[in-house]
């Protein structure tokens, strides 16, 4: 049986090959977003206290709202057929992001790892079924 002595670390997930849309900076952004959904469960995990995980809480939604306002850009600029669905996609997941936020302000105690599988699921559900869609669309566009 293993045993941990210091500190164990373990990643809620991690980025699989499977995950790639094969558009470098869309694959970048999903690995970002995956290691700082990783950080929070580490924070949850370790307690380490409800500072720390408002600070990464803030640059998750910030680099969130990034990301998904990169991939509207191009999506408008090559008029991608599916826009409106993945807007609303996009929207779903900055309302469960919003909520999380809302419960950390109200009682940071209350963040609990449920919460965070359900990002987690979500993202990879994005990620695998509706950001797959764009892949061949976009790669022929030849957005790097």
């Amino acid at each position: 049986m293993f045993h941990c002595l210091y500190r164990c670390h373990m990643s809620l997930f991690e980025w699989r090959e499977k995950y790639a849309v094969k558009i470098d900076r869309f694959d970048k952004a999903h690995k970002k977003l995956i290691d700082l959904i990783n950080e929070i469960h580490d924070i949850i995990k370790l307690k380490k206290g409800s500072e720390a995980l408002g600070g990464i809480l803030s640059e998750l939604n910030n680099y969130t709202t990034t990301h998904f306002n990169d991939e509207i850009y191009f999506m408008e600029k090559y008029n991608y057929p599916d826009i409106e669905e993945h807007k609303a996609e996009h929207e779903k997941f900055i309302f469960e992001l919003n909520q999380i936020k809302e419960k950390y302000n109200q009682n940071a105690n209350l963040l609990n790892l449920q919460l965070l599988y359900i990002l987690k699921d979500w993202l990879v559900n994005h990620i695998m079924v509706t950001d797959m869609k764009y892949s061949e669309f976009f790669r022929e566009k030849e957005i790097t």
